[in-house]
């Protein structure tokens, strides 16, 4: 999966304006309006949950009623301008459903979708074309660990803009994400490939900074992934001696501490990673009171790799006070909602750390957080699965194996369910062993349970 910071990074964003008339009168092809919206018709945030729980035709019905579709005809660019529309609703997490882009995508290769690079939806014009609604889909894709159907979609988009040392503004976007679409499927070497043609491409011409620091630690993750550690190390390293601007609001001295410490680790040297991680805390402001959900605080990703590295030196007790002040802080946010994704990982870093120090608290967090996921997402969901099957590996793990059961029963029914299952016939082979293998370690996740138990 990709790193949550990279992807609120690349997240693309509908630019709307007002309606130009002389654009509306344009052909008509892939502009249009739909009917008025009865008032039977459900809301957007229904739709959308529709969809990302998997009741994709249900969805896709009530599209085709407030856009004032036959059911069997082709989307009219109204209705592909309200599934984007539909994409773009919070649903308190940074995945948004995959089927939404597949079939907008796919409306506007119909071979009578005529594109202008802008649909009319029902709150303006929406600049967007079949390119960019398939660099939207492939994002998807990767975002949920299918990282085998995103890559000819990213190569595709890439390659016409790479034919030379320079690389033209359209292809930095997809040729980034093809390299962390590589590294996913356990192909660092080309990866490395990848980001060092794209590092050349700073070099040889106009570089969109946006970037830069994300290359970096690209390069050092496939440096380590390749087994070449202390190659990691020095690369880091010559990056911290690297002069930054003299700007309070340039985080890269503390960004590049962090990779430093990532690469220490992979090296075998936790006392110098814990060392240059106290280093960029020093940088960094004072431990946070609130915790704005989507944000990003460069002291508390600091904070947060420092209690992994104190967990995972048996220092857990040490790492207890950083995990429940990152709790605190980010339930304290007005804009965080119960069943927020922010405050769902944070609950989930503490109880994992509670359980570590074999304290029960932990299995009442992890209790709470899954009853809750359940009642507002569905038991079938990534959701529900990001709790459950943490929750039954801590039960497991402490012995408690006829209380794993439920938990454990439910990662499996999610990991079976047609939301991950998805259309067969669409997922790469790639794509399909790898959840293959996913679901086998939750059906011995299950019967480890049960025999414990028995």
């Amino acid at each position: 999966m990709i790193p949550l910071t990279t992807r609120r990074m690349l997240t693309l964003a509908l630019l709307t304006a007002a309606a130009s008339p002389a654009f509306a009168q344009n052909g008509g092809g892939s502009i249009g309006r739909g009917a008025p919206v009865e008032i039977t018709q459900p809301s957007d945030l229904q739709i959308a949950t529709w969809f990302d729980r998997g009741d994709t035709e249900r969805a896709l019905q009530a599209i085709r009623q407030a856009t004032g579709q036959p059911a069997n005809a082709p989307l009219a660019p109204a209705a592909i301008a309200m599934l984007l529309d539909i994409a773009s609703v919070d649903l308190g997490h940074d995945r948004p459903p995959i089927a939404i882009y597949r079939i907008a995508y796919d409306a506007m290769m119909h071979p009578g979708y005529k594109d202008f690079g802008g649909l009319l939806g029902r709150r303006g014009l929406i600049v967007i074309s079949a390119p960019t609604v398939r660099l939207m889909l492939a994002t998807a894709l990767l975002n949920e660990g299918y990282a085998g159907e995103a890559e000819p979609h990213l190569r595709a988009l890439a390659d016409p803009h790479m034919q030379n040392e320079a690389i033209s503004a359209p292809g930095w976007r997809p040729a980034f994400l093809l390299g962390l679409a590589l590294e996913a499927l356990a192909r660092p070497e080309e990866a490395e490939l990848l980001y060092r043609r794209l590092l050349a491409g700073c070099a040889a011409g106009p570089c969109d900074k946006m970037f830069a620091d994300p290359l970096d630690d690209a390069m050092v993750r496939v440096l380590i992934a390749r087994g070449r550690a202390q190659a990691a190390v020095d690369y880091a390293a010559e990056l911290v001696e690297r002069p930054v601007a003299d700007d309070l609001n340039d985080f890269r001295p503390i960004n590049r501490f962090l990779l430093l410490a990532r690469a220490l680790v992979a090296a075998g040297e936790p006392a110098r990673a814990e060392a240059t991680l106290r280093r960029a805390i020093a940088l960094a402001p004072a431990a946070l009171q609130r915790i704005e959900p989507h944000w990003t605080y460069h002291g508390e990703n600091a904070r947060r790799q420092l209690a992994d590295l104190l967990e995972t030196t048996g220092r857990a007790e040490a790492a207890e006070p950083i995990r429940r002040q990152q709790r605190d802080a980010v339930a304290a946010s007005a804009g965080t909602t119960v069943d927020e994704s922010a405050i769902r990982t944070a609950t989930l870093a503490l109880a994992h750390n509670l359980a570590l120090q074999h304290k029960s608290e932990a299995f009442a967090l992890y209790a709470a957080l899954w009853s809750r996921t359940v009642a507002s997402y569905g038991a079938a969901t990534p959701q529900s699965l990001e709790v459950a099957d943490p929750f039954a590996r801590a039960l497991l793990r402490a012995g408690r194996a006829g209380d794993a059961l439920p938990p454990a029963r439910a990662a499996l029914a999610a990991r079976t369910s047609s939301r991950f299952l998805d259309d067969a016939a669409s997922v790469a082979p790639s794509d399909t062993a790898r959840a293959n293998r996913r679901r086998q370690a939750a059906r011995l996740m299950v019967e480890a349970a049960w025999k414990a138990s028995r």
